[in-house]
């Protein structure tokens, strides 16, 4: 979702996310990123259902690339543990 779409359709809260995000880039010049990683759940115990899952990207594409590729391998040794 782009990010003027979620500021028209979005929650107060995801709203408040871009804005934040969007300062955060622009303090320190377009050479940042942000990943968002928002989730929404029911349910306790064993009985944990997610009910909303959504993954946000804010920021220069060549960063965004480095921090994916950090992120996987990050994910792959907590796999191994």
């Amino acid at each position: 979702m782009k990010k003027d779409k979620l500021r028209k359709e979005g929650t107060k809260e995801l709203k408040n996310l871009v804005d934040a995000a969007d300062k955060y880039i622009k303090k320190h010049k377009g050479n940042a990123n942000v990943i968002l990683d928002v989730c929404a759940i029911k349910g306790e115990g064993k009985n944990l259902e997610l009910i909303d899952d959504r993954i946000f990207l804010f920021g220069d594409s060549d960063i965004l690339k480095i921090s994916g590729k950090d992120i996987l391998k990050s994910i792959g040794k907590m796999e191994k543990k």
